[in-house]
């Protein structure tokens, strides 16, 4: 966790930086600083698994701001706030934003300690999510046609046969490609495949995760539906 993870300082007041940096370092975590919220801006990375430690009322971008552009970005990072002028309506307004937390200036150390570390879990957990769910978008978009019609019909609870006749081939056929989307998907059980394909949401519902259908190949479902709609 410690090893992946920065903190982002983002404060125009100097002393507050320096102060938080070095809190920071005896924590064993790396620091970044900003005294701009649009350097900031201009030089942050999304990717970097990372916690933003910023100023509620920066000069020139206000750190409300920042969160809604990381947002229209796609950014997914945990943010705490900080200000002199707390009041109860805007840490609210902060949290519903989806602040991890909001502290008031001057920073009691414990409270940003035990902030930060809530912040860093928050984002290992966010970053691990990420790259299970890029695991799983590569390891579909390895599918074929053929074996996505597989994996389709093993999500609804078909056997073999029933895969075969439907898709008029050999139920050997059929094996070699179940077969093939285990090594794929990297799936040790039929269990593992079926979670591929399906998730409960009110109910037994089709879908594959996080809508993660390769698009070359939901063209071609969405061309063979149309042409099923034809006859």
């Amino acid at each position: 966790m410690r090893d992946r993870t920065t903190v982002v300082l983002v404060d125009n007041d100097e002393t507050t930086t320096e102060s938080l940096s070095k809190l920071v370092t005896r924590m064993g975590l790396r620091c970044e600083c900003y005294h701009s919220g649009l350097e900031f801006l201009e030089n942050y990375d999304c990717e970097i698994p990372s916690v933003i430690v910023s100023e509620l009322r920066t000069a020139d971008v206000s750190g409300l701001q920042i969160q809604r552009i990381l947002k229209d970005r796609g950014c997914q990072v945990p943010i705490i706030f900080l200000t002199h002028y707390g009041s109860i309506p805007l840490a609210a307004k902060t949290l519903r934003s989806g602040a991890v937390h909001f502290l008031e200036k001057p920073v009691n150390e414990q409270e940003f300690w035990d902030a930060v570390l809530e912040a860093v879990a928050v984002a290992d957990r966010w970053n691990n999510e990420r790259l299970r769910a890029e695991e799983i978008r590569q390891r579909m978009e390895s599918l074929t046609e053929q074996e996505l019609e597989v994996l389709q019909m093993i999500g609804e609870g078909e056997p073999n046969k029933t895969i075969a006749a439907t898709l008029s081939v050999s139920v050997r056929t059929v094996e070699i490609r179940r077969s093939s989307l285990m090594v794929k998907l990297n799936a040790k059980t039929i269990t593992d495949l079926i979670r591929f394909t399906l998730q409960e949401s009110n109910g037994y519902h089709e879908t594959f995760v996080g809508g993660l259908v390769p698009t070359h190949l939901a063209v071609s479902a969405g061309t063979n539906n149309n042409n099923n709609g034809s006859h």
